[in-house]
């Protein structure tokens, strides 16, 4: 996943009739790039990869914590 952009808003599902929601991805609002629901939380563990001719690096989920751990889990 690349996106250095730190601007992002929550999709979420659910709601409707008493209903709780649930993140299921993000959304870059400068580049419109969908990201996963545990983009930018600060439990979980991230890591960084950057080729020679990247402009951007990729970032990697390294450990998520227990609230993500169902998205990487499924």
């Amino acid at each position: 996943m690349t996106c250095p952009h730190e601007t992002t808003e929550p999709v979420e599902i659910g709601g409707h009739w008493g209903a709780p929601t649930e993140v299921v991805a993000r959304l870059c609002v400068d580049c419109f790039e969908r990201l996963p629901a545990s983009w930018g939380c600060e439990d979980c563990e991230w890591y960084e990869t950057q080729r020679l001719c990247d402009a951007v690096p990729q970032k990697r989920l390294g450990r998520p914590c227990m609230k993500h751990w169902k998205d990487v889990s499924a």
